[in-house]
């Protein structure tokens, strides 16, 4: 799929693609990317705590504005988080999900997810 999406032969279906998500049309490839490896990690019963990923997304200056690490599971959230923007309602249930799961966790989760103001993606 990946590889697919990434060699659209014309780059004007990829940014209406990126467009209709909301995603930034020079950092979309990246971001499947990404995502497809979160999934096979998940797929395959793979670690994700404190998980470093060796395939690193592009970070928009937004999310370079926040520091984050740019291989935790982290940044992963914060962009199915911004792929889910327009559907507020799923957003918001993804959301309220992932802060009960979270709040569930004994330690610093903000830390082994590589995020320095973890707040910014329940808003």
């Amino acid at each position: 799929m990946v590889k697919t999406f990434g060699c659209l032969k014309h780059k004007d279906n990829l940014k209406r693609v990126a467009t209709r998500l909301g995603a930034p049309p020079d950092d979309i490839v990246s971001w499947v990317r990404a995502l497809v490896v979160l999934r096979n990690r998940c797929a395959h019963h793979g670690r994700l705590w404190g998980y470093s990923f060796k395939l690193r997304p592009s970070m928009t200056p937004t999310m370079q504005k926040l520091g984050w690490a740019a291989d935790r599971l982290g940044v992963m959230i914060w962009i199915i988080a911004d792929l889910m923007r327009k559907d507020t309602k799923r957003r918001d249930e993804f959301v309220g999900k992932l802060k009960m799961l979270i709040a569930q966790c004994p330690e610093d989760y903000a830390k082994a997810l590589g995020m320095k103001n973890p707040d910014v993606v329940w808003k």
